[in-house]
């Protein structure tokens, strides 16, 4: 009958989209699990810190970003004809990842961290030096810690403190480097709180350190900042503030601007030598040393 030869070439055709597809599929995953296989082999076989073993490493951070990604959104159609296995293929393929990482990414990170809070510790206090150090002190102390504590962990903020701590690599040349290792480092820490045998275990004592010797920078500033705006307070009230007209000794600006805003007077060159003479200037600074002990 006319239906039944409809019907059985209809599903001939299904079955031929279905086993185009069973193949398509087969293909395609079977060419990602023998690239991300090489991949892999490339880093493991020679172990090295090279141009070729960044590239390597980053190929395959590519790889493993996808699978990450199917296993968020979804694998590609033409690849889910029941022979999609990205979950198991990341599986398989990020404890080989960990270790090149480790070597090449992680590991260095943390200790160039570690060395730059060390300068900051070491250096002499309430010294120029020490205060120059602990501007990005705060930064580098936080990016170290989010090493180890995985809810913490923020890529973003990681590579771009790590950009000035680790600007180059010892045995890989400087582009190549600042090309790739800051979205190494961000997919590091993105991984991390899925992989908690990646994190690392910092030194209790130089995180104590570092965090005393921020403090008293903190407190430091915080001080003088108090100091030097009370002399401004101070000041102020000697000074009447200037407004358009009183800069304009009296010409009528009207036809170019207009404003009501004024000017503290102390901040004029008409008041500013009497406001800040020498000796007042002197007052705070004296203060500070005196509160700092320096």
């Amino acid at each position: 009958m006319a239906w039944e030869r409809g019907l059985a070439c209809g599903l001939l055709a299904i079955l031929g989209l279905w086993a185009a597809g069973l193949l398509l599929s087969f293909a395609l995953n079977y060419s990602q699990i023998a690239s991300v296989a090489g991949k892999a082999r490339d880093l493991v076989a020679h172990p090295s810190v090279s141009d070729y073993q960044l590239t390597a490493l980053h190929a395959l951070r590519n790889e493993a970003g996808r699978l990450v990604h199917d296993g968020q959104k979804g694998a590609p159609w033409y690849r889910r004809f029941g022979l999609d296995h990205h979950q198991q293929l990341l599986n398989a393929v990020l404890p080989w990842y960990g270790v090149a990482n480790h070597r090449l990414i992680r590991d260095p990170a943390n200790a160039a961290l570690q060395q730059a809070l060390s300068a900051l510790v070491n250096s002499a206090p309430n010294s120029d030096q020490r205060a120059r150090l602990a501007k990005p002190g705060y930064d580098q102390l936080k990016a170290w810690l989010m090493m180890a504590r995985l809810d913490k962990a923020d890529g973003a903020f990681f590579a771009q403190t790590m950009k000035t701590v680790q600007p180059t690599r010892m045995g890989i040349s400087t582009g190549l480097w600042q090309s790739l290792a800051p979205d190494l480092w961000a997919f590091y820490l993105s991984l991390l709180p899925e992989r908690p045998e990646w994190k690392i275990i910092p030194d209790a004592q130089r995180v104590s350190q570092s965090r005393q010797v921020l403090l008293q920078q903190l407190g430091r500033r915080n001080a003088e900042s108090t100091l030097y705006e009370n002399m401004l307070k101070s000041v102020r009230r000697n000074f009447a503030d200037v407004s358009l007209e009183d800069m304009t000794s009296g010409t009528d600006a009207r036809r170019l601007f207009t404003t009501d805003e004024v000017v503290p007077g102390m901040f004029t060159a008409r008041h500013g030598k009497a406001a800040f003479s020498r000796p007042l200037i002197r007052q705070p600074a004296h203060a500070g040393r005196k509160s700092t002990g320096c």
